[in-house]
């Protein structure tokens, strides 16, 4: 939001199941970031979260 662009995330799952995370970035600065596609919508179609190999994975899938 607020043309924040997003670089770096750290999302950990706590004890009791909460989800607790970290996105690092910086604002879009069009003199440095050459804008690509607008994100429409994030759909749940589509949309998985697994544990795989002690770890968790999510796919989703953005409409641009």
């Amino acid at each position: 939001t607020q043309r924040f662009l997003p670089a770096e995330a750290d999302v950990r799952f706590d004890e009791q199941g909460g989800l607790r995370a970290t996105v690092r970035g910086e604002r879009f600065d069009p003199q440095r970031h050459r804008p690509g596609h607008e994100v429409k919508a994030i759909t749940y179609h589509g949309l998985k979260v697994e544990q795989r190999d002690g770890e968790w994975l999510g796919d989703v899938i953005v409409d641009i």
